[in-house]
C-alpha cells in the first residue's frame, strides 16, 4: 500500500501489460570506509604541588593525530606537531588545551616565553595492546616520579602536569610513548628539565 492506495485490480481475463524491463543502472564505486583521526589520550592531574595525589584522575582524549603513522619529533625541534610526534625536551608555546579536539601543538625554543614544557617519556614495550587502565596507571605513575624530581619549589604553585598515552587506536600504528607534560599558568623561560626555568 502506498499513499495514493491500492492499484486496481485487472479486468477478469485480462493479463496485466508487462512491465518493462528495469534500466541498468551501473553500480556506484565502493567507497573506502573513513578513518577517524585518532587521539592520544591525556591523563590530567591537578597542580604539580601535589604530585603523589593521583586520585580524582580524568581520564580524557586530548590532541588528535591523524591515522597515518608520525615520526617522532627530535628533542629541541620546533614548529607545528602532530600529538602523537610530541617527545620529551620541547617547549610547547601554549598549554594544551582540554578536550577532545585540541589539534596540534607548536614547539618553540625554550629560551622564548612558553607554557608548557614535556619534561619526560617513557616507551611501551608490551608487543599487544595491554589496555587502556594498564596503560594509564604507568603513564601516571612514571610521570608522577619525573615531575615530582625536577619542579622547583619556587615555581610549583603555578604548575600543573598531564600525561600523554597512546589510545589503542594509536597503538594500533605504532605509538609506544607516554609523555609527562607540565604546564604553567604564566610564561617561563628556560627549562624545567635543564633546571633553569623562571617566570618571563
Amino acid at each position: 500500500m502506498t499513499g495514493d492506495g491500492f492499484a486496481p485490480p485487472p479486468t477478469l481475463g485480462e493479463r496485466p501489460p508487462a512491465a518493462p524491463p528495469a534500466p541498468t543502472v551501473a553500480a556506484p564505486p565502493a567507497r573506502r570506509p573513513h578513518r577517524r583521526r585518532r587521539a592520544r589520550l591525556a591523563w590530567i592531574v591537578g597542580g604539580a604541588a601535589a604530585v603523589a595525589i593521583v586520585g580524582g584522575v580524568i581520564a580524557d582524549v586530548a590532541l588528535e593525530a591523524h591515522a597515518r603513522a608520525v615520526e617522532p619529533a627530535q628533542r629541541g625541534a620546533t614548529g607545528g606537531l602532530e600529538s602523537v610526534a610530541v617527545v620529551a625536551g620541547l617547549c610547547l608555546q601554549e598549554a594544551p588545551a582540554d578536550g577532545p579536539s585540541a589539534g596540534r601543538v607548536t614547539a618553540v625554543p625554550c629560551a622564548e616565553p612558553h607554557r608548557a614544557e614535556t619534561v619526560a617519556d617513557h616507551t611501551f614495550t608490551d608487543a599487544a595492546w595491554p589496555g587502556a587502565d594498564a596503560v594509564a596507571a604507568t603513564a601516571l605513575d612514571f610521570c608522577a616520579a619525573r615531575v615530582a624530581r625536577i619542579v622547583p619549589t619556587t615555581l610549583a604553585a603555578d604548575l600543573a602536569w598531564r600525561a600523554w598515552a597512546p589510545s589503542e587506536e594509536t597503538w594500533a600504528d605504532g605509538d609506544r610513548l607516554a609523555v609527562c607534560v607540565v604546564t604553567s599558568d604564566r610564561p617561563l623561560v628556560g627549562s624545567l628539565e635543564r633546571g633553569d626555568a623562571a617566570p618571563a
